[in-house]
């Protein structure tokens, strides 16, 4: 995608458009913003006005789409732009069934897997091998969307990649672009191995690197890079991006992805899919693709009902929604992102707001009779917290399933 071309972001384009044009574009861009806003396809389109050779002098910093420079970007082939993204140990999908029958497989063979894992080469190399298969679903089907369970992380041996990659001579004699998607997943290692190529580039060299989660970066990252701001898309912006996929979709192009997608435009309404989104592009994708999320009738069950009512009998609901005997990490984090917007959905009717997910009004409005309007912004609070402790480095002896058990009894005790 054109920068031209993106929907909304009107000022990280300007921002971007002007630096390309001057020729003083900063060799380490940071593109911080909520995740699945744009900032994957803005830094595709940097690399392919950095790239195109055929827009006239005048119009320097935009590219011209159509060259063989700017297909091989958007084709996501071109030999001088490079990608690094986070890599987990195992790639998971969003259906349960699936999911589940993907941790069988791992359980079974988990003697072999921790084996190979401890080679740092066998291990980098089933993530480069995990990276070329990505890729390759993304040029398939340009709106393929592999969800990763576990950790994903950079690690150390990727930085080492990044330093070989930008110090390549270009094929084409021009820049060398390495995009480096989800950059607060280094860890400290990588990290700090990583701040001597951003303090001395080599020259042509460009580094882009999108983050959800600035605040987790190394403030001496954060410090050498220029940072564009993203943000969610307001609802008519969103509303666009709706249009544009149903247009993209009726063009007739055949894909595994394309098909899952029309099945959803066919069962959800147009703005009931644009509010469920809360300005993510990407998140309007995945809930055409897969539905609403696997929690969110069960949340705002337990929130109409009541969750401290039987709370072992409300871990085996969560544990039967996820299609797993064992909650895991991932579907904690899952269940408690549908009860924050479940919670929010609540709140926002108690104070004379807009709700989000039209389809649940019965569910929410029981709840804002039940439950206190002061104490939802506690509870907000201790959901968020936990959420984090889920997903927190250092907390690998935590039970998901003990968490959950406390988290819903603590929520309980506040009046829900």
């Amino acid at each position: 995608m054109m920068l031209r071309e993106l929907i909304g972001q009107t000022r990280a384009i300007m921002m971007l458009e002007r630096a390309l044009g001057a020729g003083r574009l900063h060799h380490t861009l940071l593109f911080a913003g909520p995740a699945g806003v744009g900032k994957w396809s803005a830094a595709n389109g940097v690399a392919a006005a950095l790239l195109c050779r055929e827009m006239p002098q005048e119009r320097a910093g935009r590219a011209c789409g159509q060259c063989p420079d700017c297909r091989q970007v958007l084709g996501l082939a071109h030999p001088d732009v490079h990608f690094i993204m986070p890599i987990a140990g195992q790639v998971a999908v969003t259906d349960p069934k699936k999911r589940f029958e993907s941790e069988q497989r791992a359980t079974r063979g988990g003697r072999h897997r921790r084996r190979d894992v401890t080679d740092p080469k066998k291990r980098f190399e089933s993530e480069q091998e995990t990276l070329t298969k990505m890729l390759a679903e993304r040029r398939a089907d340009p709106f393929a969307h592999r969800i990763q369970e576990g950790a994903p992380a950079i690690s150390v041996a990727w930085i080492r990649e990044i330093q070989r990659l930008i110090c390549l001579r270009s094929f084409g004699g021009g820049a060398r672009i390495v995009i480096v998607r989800e950059a607060e997943a280094m860890n400290p290692t990588a990290a700090n191995a990583f701040l001597k190529t951003l303090e001395e580039p080599p020259e042509g060299a460009f580094l882009i690197l999108t983050t959800a989660a600035p605040a987790r970066l190394l403030k001496t990252v954060l410090s050498r890079a220029q940072r564009i701001p993203f943000t969610r898309l307001d609802r008519e912006e969103m509303s666009t991006f709706a249009s544009l996929v149903r247009d993209r979709l009726e063009d007739g192009c055949q894909s595994q992805g394309v098909d899952s997608l029309k099945r959803g435009l066919a069962k959800m309404s147009h703005d009931s899919v644009i509010e469920q989104s809360q300005g993510r592009p990407a998140e309007l994708l995945e809930r055409l693709r897969s539905g609403p999320p696997p929690y969110r009738d069960l949340a705002f069950e337990l929130l109409s009902e009541g969750i401290g009512r039987d709370v072992p009998k409300r871990i085996t609901a969560i544990e039967k929604a996820g299609g797993t005997k064992r909650l895991t990490r991932g579907q904690c984090v899952d269940f408690l992102d549908a009860l924050l917007a479940a919670f929010r959905d609540v709140l926002a009717l108690q104070n004379g707001g807009q709700i989000v997910d039209s389809e649940m009004r019965a569910a929410i409005e029981t709840a804002a009779g039940r439950i206190p309007r002061d104490a939802i912004p506690e509870m907000l609070g201790l959901i968020q917290e936990r959420r984090r402790v889920l997903q927190g480095e250092g907390t690998r002896n935590v039970n998901p399933a003990l968490l959950m058990a406390v988290t819903l009894a603590d929520l309980a005790r506040g009046g829900c």
